[in-house]
């Protein structure tokens, strides 16, 4: 009898036992997975202060995105004449994940609109890239692309689509045949012709990406 007694209560010590390992493990499986909560939440946060940052130097984010698990965003700082026209705008591509404070560009573009004036009558002619710039030893990393069709969309949607981007090829990059060849291919993968020392786009609605 004895010998029952304490079968059945070493049964029910050992269903308490695995219950309560079943129970560690789904607490273990919680603690995971809000760990990892705690970390996205942060990663957040650290991206919204870089934003923040970047806002309050009188620039508007145009643009957020994602590759991978890095966050980039595009602000612009832009400047009009007396007549309300647009007259200049920088794209500067930031990483917003990267640790860098205050944060830190990786790819500049610097346009310039060109109007026309005949008698009474004043028109866009042309835009101009005046700089396209990446960071020294961020080459090769997608950044310039990442930025220049964040440009072509800017352009389209505030100039239409017949709008024509011309950007004067500097001798300075030829110097290096590796890197010329790397300059030409970015223009050239988003529609435009290397015609002499010019990249040119006749119609920005007619670009490849």
């Amino acid at each position: 009898m004895i010998f029952w007694k304490n079968k059945k209560k070493i049964t029910q010590e050992i269903i308490a036992t695995s219950n309560l390992n079943t129970e560690n493990i789904r607490l273990k499986s919680e603690n995971v997975k809000l760990k990892n909560d705690l970390k996205i939440c942060e990663k957040q946060k650290f991206n919204l202060t870089s934003a923040s940052e970047i806002t309050n130097r009188n620039m508007q984010i145009v643009r957020i995105f994602t590759n991978t698990e890095e966050v980039y965003t595009v602000g612009i700082d832009t400047d009009y004449n007396y007549k309300g026209q647009l007259t200049s705008v920088h794209f500067y591509l930031y990483l917003l994940s990267d640790r860098k404070s205050p944060p830190y560009w990786y790819n500049h573009i610097w346009l310039e609109p060109y109007y026309k004036r005949e008698n009474d009558m004043e028109w866009l002619e042309y835009i101009k890239i005046t700089e396209f710039l990446g960071k020294t030893g961020e080459v090769g990393m997608g950044y310039g692309s990442y930025n220049f069709k964040t440009m072509l969309d800017f352009v389209q949607n505030n100039f239409g689509q017949r709008t024509k981007i011309k950007c004067w090829l500097s001798s300075v990059d030829e110097r290096d045949e590796n890197n010329k060849k790397r300059r030409n291919h970015v223009y050239e993968k988003f529609g435009f012709s290397i015609v002499g020392e010019w990249a040119i786009l006749d119609k920005v609605g007619n670009r490849k990406i």
